[in-house]
């Protein structure tokens, strides 16, 4: 018999629409092509409203074996760095907590929804922080070595 209620346990899915989210980590990973490409993903929680707590991963190939690939990977992740107003980094551990506005859809993937970040801005408001994020370990980050 199970006891406790699975709909409380399933993933939640935001609709289409702007949100306020939070940076909660990063990590450099290689791409299944097996070439030596590697994007980084950026792993995002709303942050405020009815979607708080909502996690949401943006990848940025930002190491590809296809200089067009990587040239828009990276201007997406200028944008994404200039709305985190984190220009200049030398770390992507500096990414860390930085609040933004992001641009969300909802689309599926093999007939599951799933969200998917279109889009960045910057957010000029102020956000509650948790207890939890106050105290949680910092995330694995890879220096940029770009």
């Amino acid at each position: 018999m199970i006891d406790f209620d699975l709909k409380s346990y399933a993933k939640r899915v935001a609709p289409t629409g702007e949100y306020i989210v939070r940076v909660m980590g990063s990590d450099l990973k290689y791409t299944k092509a097996n070439n030596g490409s590697r994007y980084l993903e950026v792993r995002f929680k709303i942050a405020d409203g009815p979607m708080s707590g909502v996690f949401i991963a943006k990848k940025f190939n930002i190491y590809n074996a296809s200089e067009t690939a990587e040239r828009m990977a990276r201007e997406s992740f200028c944008a994404f760095c200039e709305a985190a107003c984190v220009a200049n980094i030398k770390s992507y551990a500096e990414l860390e907590g930085a609040t933004l506005l992001a641009r969300v859809s909802q689309i599926y993937y093999q007939d599951q929804p799933k969200n998917e970040i279109d889009g960045f801005a910057k957010y000029e408001g102020t956000v509650r922080v948790t207890e939890e994020e106050l105290t949680a370990p910092p995330q694995l980050n890879d220096d940029i070595p770009f």
